[in-house]
């Protein structure tokens, strides 16, 4: 039933990725930030969510720019210790 669940929150927050408010979002986030938060390069970029706690209504401190491999990078960091680091620390001190 657990893998169900994630299964369908999975693919709603795909969904959710593509909507026109995630796009607008988007926008705004990169006008702001246009660098990786960690090393300052320009592209590819992703935008990382600090948290879940307000996700489909998330305020733009929720959000952080980070480029593609700073961001797979912080994800495998957290998955390998199993835990949900405060993400500012793990990306200055580990990354």
């Amino acid at each position: 039933m657990l893998l169900l669940r994630k299964t369908y929150l999975k693919r709603e927050y795909q969904t959710y990725l593509k909507s026109a408010h995630w796009k607008k979002i988007q926008k705004i986030v990169y006008s702001q930030n246009p660098r990786c938060y960690v090393g300052n390069e320009r592209y590819p970029l992703n935008i990382h969510h600090t948290n879940y706690e307000n996700l489909y209504n998330e305020s733009l401190q929720d959000l952080v720019v980070l480029c593609e491999f700073h961001h797979k990078a912080l994800h495998s960091w957290a998955k390998m210790r199993g835990w949900k680091p405060d993400w500012r620390d793990c990306l200055k001190k580990h990354l």
